[in-house]
């Protein structure tokens, strides 16, 4: 029988004391951001607050990855009595704050995270991840509502969750919808799609669907699934049949060998017109990656670069944030009544490509 295990007291080793922490913006408001506090070597946070290890860490610097965790804008915190370090962000719009204090009473720290002002004929543009997997597995489950709320702290505009089948377990199956979700609001658009397997043609990233495609892989050796129909072309021409799009995500961690056969069906699917946009900046080699999608420029083919962070937000340590890795669109006006059909027609634009940010702190 399951039954909850609940932690009426805390008893610490040395003195604590319970600080709060908020962070504003230049005019004084507050905004949500993502907050690692450090002290002694190990990581404080909230008991209320999902907490995430930053796995891209530095073996050289520090022996043990760093914490991190998601703020509406105030928050309480116990921490040890003595010297602490605080870590704020929002976004990549604005300024970093790292902080070092020496603690020894309940106080507010009050951190002002500047904002980075765009040149003034910048026009308007918006910050999407294209690839996230809301949930991907485990135990722990995510919402959509708490999706939005990571997407604020990190300053993001769009996230496409795409559902995606691991193992015969879809867990976001019930979310999927051609609309976006219930959770969006005037700050974030959060828009389910689809990431289509396969073990040989390589992976899809479709978005606008308005139809969830089943099984949602196929060419799987010693599974019923081993044929290797539909390929890639089909589920593309699929799509499009939809008006939705298609991308190849976290394309390549190797070099390529010419000179022997390759399963990726990239290459024709780009000549003939199968693909819409290149996960140029994701979970893969991104020097390899990228220089890939420059091979395809070099033939004429203006295909859209974009960035997808794969990031599993329901796991507690797992490439990162959402919105680590993200492009940038431009579009005519902000406008969020038509927001996703203007992203998916700047996409879609062959004489436009959206400019990629990565993001690795």
């Amino acid at each position: 029988m399951d039954r909850p295990v609940v932690i009426k007291d805390k008893k610490y080793l040395n003195p604590t004391v319970s600080i709060t922490i908020q962070t504003k913006n230049k005019t004084g408001e507050l905004i949500p951001a993502r907050l690692a506090v450090m002290s002694n070597g190990k990581s404080f946070a909230p008991d209320d607050v999902c907490i995430h290890g930053n796995e891209a860490f530095d073996r050289k610097l520090q022996p043990f990855e760093s914490y991190y965790f998601h703020s509406s804008g105030k928050v309480e915190v116990d921490v040890p009595v003595g010297q602490m370090t605080l870590s704020a962000s929002h976004g990549f719009e604005h300024e970093i704050i790292t902080l070092n204090k020496n603690i020894e009473s309940p106080e507010t720290i009050d951190l002002v995270l500047e904002s980075i002002d765009p040149p003034a004929d910048w026009g308007t543009w918006v910050n999407a991840d294209l690839h996230v997997h809301m949930n991907y597995g485990g135990h722990y489950r995510n919402t959509p509502e708490r999706l939005s709320a990571m997407a604020k702290s990190e300053d993001l505009d769009v996230v496409y969750n795409l559902v995606v089948n691991k193992e015969q377990r879809i867990p976001d199956i019930d979310y999927f919808s051609s609309k976006p979700d219930n959770a969006s609001d005037d700050e974030v658009l959060i828009v389910h799609g689809q990431e289509y397997h396969t073990s040989y043609w390589g992976h899809l990233g479709l978005i606008g669907l308005t139809n969830y495609f089943l099984p949602g892989y196929t060419f799987y050796s010693k599974t019923a699934m081993a044929s290797a129909f539909p390929s890639n072309a089909v589920i593309a021409d699929m799509t499009h049949d939809q008006k939705g799009l298609v991308g190849y995500v976290h394309p390549f961690d190797t070099e390529l060998d010419l000179t022997k056969p390759t399963g990726y069906s990239l290459p024709v699917d780009v000549a003939l017109g199968k693909v819409d946009y290149y996960e140029a900046m994701g979970y893969s080699d991104h020097h390899i990656t990228t220089k890939v999608w420059y091979r395809f420029m070099n033939c004429g083919f203006r295909l859209t670069p974009v960035g997808g962070t794969d990031a599993m937000p329901n796991f507690a340590s797992l490439r990162g944030p959402v919105g680590l890795t993200r492009a940038f669109i431009k579009i005519d006006e902000r406008d969020k009544t038509s927001l996703q059909e203007k992203l998916l027609s700047a996409i879609k634009k062959e004489e436009h490509s959206p400019a990629m940010v990565l993001f690795w702190d």
